[in-house]
């Protein structure tokens, strides 16, 4: 993925500081329902020498001798078993403003940067990525070309990326091309070990094809991707996948569309 070269990192590192140190209600919430949501049981061995379960054959010998302690119990712990991919939109539609003075891909990277604190919080690994490129229609056929930016990857910690998830407005360029950039992020998101994977896309769903975008969901599903979509813009997102919210400000994400998402996931 194409990296782009930050100037004065220092500045972009503390707007970040800034977004993510801002009093927002609702924050505390999410990070409950987020742990919630990404809690795997992991099965870690098995348990003997237990009076109920599975009758373990080995200790028959003891059962002669009066000792009823002759079964086992699979061993369960609660992990975050989990991936999480952040996928942002930074087509050049994402330059209008929600309010006076406040983008749509301002409050992308408002989002993004709490979520990113957020998901760091809970030892969640988690990659941010944003997106654009060309999209053109050719007669009956469309025609797109992605240019993805990784923003922070995998292996990468939170402090070293902080700055490029602050700086995603000034990635703001090109089309829209919605259909491939998520195809081609729901197969490699498929592809990890990790038990869960989730996919929060920021976008503004502006020029989407809602049938085109509801496949795509439903191939997820199969594919044992969780989408939840946050829209920004005229568009209703809610058209297009099985999880989403509609909002016009950083706190009304925290507030109210996340925490009754990720309610409704546990």
């Amino acid at each position: 993925m194409e990296k782009r070269t930050l100037l004065r990192k220092q500045d972009y590192e503390f707007l970040f500081q800034k977004y993510v140190t801002t009093n927002i209600p609702g924050i505390s919430a999410t990070k409950v329902a987020l742990r919630r949501v990404l809690a795997c049981a992991d099965f870690t061995g098995w348990s003997r020498r237990e009076e109920s379960g599975r009758l373990d054959r080995r200790a028959l010998t003891r059962y002669a001798v009066g000792d009823a302690s002759i079964f086992s119990r699979r061993e369960y712990k609660e992990s975050t078993a989990s991936a999480v991919q952040i996928l942002i939109d930074v087509s050049s539609s994402t330059e209008l403003q929600v309010v006076y003075g406040t983008s749509r891909a301002q409050i992308f990277s408002e989002v993004a940067s709490h979520l990113s604190k957020l998901l760091d919080e809970c030892n969640v690994r988690f990659a941010v990525t944003a997106f654009c490129g060309d999209r053109v229609q050719r007669g009956q056929t469309v025609e797109e070309s992605v240019i993805f930016t990784e923003l922070k990857g995998y292996d990468e910690s939170l402090r070293s990326t902080q700055a490029a998830i602050a700086a995603i407005p000034r990635l703001v360029d090109d089309s829209t091309p919605d259909y491939s950039a998520l195809a081609e992020t729901i197969k490699s998101l498929s592809r990890r070990r990790e038990q869960r994977k989730i996919l929060f896309v920021l976008t503004d769903a502006d020029d989407y094809q809602v049938q085109h975008i509801q496949h795509l969901n439903e191939v997820a599903k199969k594919l044992g991707v969780v989408i939840i979509g946050i829209g920004v813009g005229r568009a209703d997102i809610t058209q297009c996948f099985t999880h989403s919210a509609n909002v016009k400000s950083v706190a009304e994400v925290f507030t109210q569309s996340f925490n009754k998402l990720l309610k409704g996931l546990v």
